[in-house]
């Protein structure tokens, strides 16, 4: 059986990882590499980011000679990848109830928020991406009863594939006092392949921005830069993989003191260099601030 590098190498593709590589699938007309394949211990696991399923890839690779036929023995049966646990449908049909019970945030606490951090809550993002919920669920307390607060909700929205038409799967919500300050902030639904779409699908072309936060995603849109895209975390900036048809990603890291977030924007940048596409990594320059920090 033919490992995920002799696989990708016969595909010429290239190594991006420890035991990752790319390369264009052979499933469907490909311009840039879009087939992600992996070894798991003795597994070959592959994956198509432009969506081509996964019994498609196989029988392309074994039109190719480079994956058993499946009459033939085989010491041990492929997988795209591990099996995941299911998505809870109580979260996300609870993030759906939330975001379709918010309002117009214009003239509401969730504004006051956002003026006291010096950003503007552009007429686009209303109802799209923000909406405000005055009595949204946040936690329990010490009794085991749920708190309700005022809160700005925020779409998680899945970065390929989104219909903005349904409720998105995760919200991030960002409870708020009285006088419209930050209490904390609580996400809810899975996150995972989703962001914070600032700029709709139609507006992405050739070339995106993304950094960790929504407070820094809008900083960085209010300075004239777009589109843009919140992931949420560091974590999933190392973890962003390169999308057919953007050429050009612009990474707004933190500049932390513990070095974070340009570990991660480093990480993502390779993996999208790997594959022929150009990265800019832009930092504030003074240590443990970020793009809001900038804002005049």
């Amino acid at each position: 059986m033919m490992t995920a590098g002799e696989i990708a190498h016969a595909l010429g593709g290239h190594r991006v990882g420890q035991n990752s590589f790319v390369a264009r699938c052979p499933a469907h007309e490909d311009r840039s590499p879009s087939l992600s394949l992996s070894d798991a211990g003795e597994l070959v696991l592959w994956h198509c980011h432009a969506g081509c399923r996964q019994d498609a890839v196989r029988v392309a690779l074994i039109a190719r000679g480079l994956w058993l036929g499946p009459s033939e023995p085989r010491p041990i049966r492929a997988t795209a990848r591990p099996a995941k646990p299911p998505v809870n449908p109580d979260r996300s049909g609870f993030a759906a109830a939330i975001w379709r019970e918010g309002v117009d945030p214009r003239g509401s606490l969730a504004e006051q928020y956002l003026k006291g951090r010096k950003l503007a809550l552009d007429d686009d993002l209303v109802m799209r991406v923000l909406r405000f919920h005055g009595h949204c669920p946040f936690g329990k307390d010490k009794d085991g009863r749920t708190v309700h607060v005022p809160a700005l909700i925020v779409a998680f929205r899945p970065i390929r594939n989104d219909d903005e038409t349904h409720p998105p799967p995760a919200i991030h919500r960002i409870g708020l006092k009285p006088d419209g300050s930050k209490l904390g902030k609580q996400m809810l639904g899975p996150v995972a392949g989703c962001a914070v779409k600032l700029d709709p699908d139609e507006h992405v072309e050739e070339g995106l921005g993304i950094c960790e936060g929504i407070e820094t995603a809008l900083a960085v849109r209010a300075n004239g830069w777009r589109p843009v895209c919140a992931l949420g975390s560091a974590g999933a900036i190392a973890k962003f993989t390169p999308i057919p048809g953007i050429e050009a990603l612009t990474i707004f890291a933190d500049h932390d003191a513990n070095g974070v977030g340009m570990a991660a924007a480093k990480q993502c940048a390779q993996a999208w260099q790997a594959v022929g596409r150009e990265v800019f990594i832009r930092t504030p320059h003074s240590v443990g601030a970020d793009w809001l920090d900038l804002q005049p």
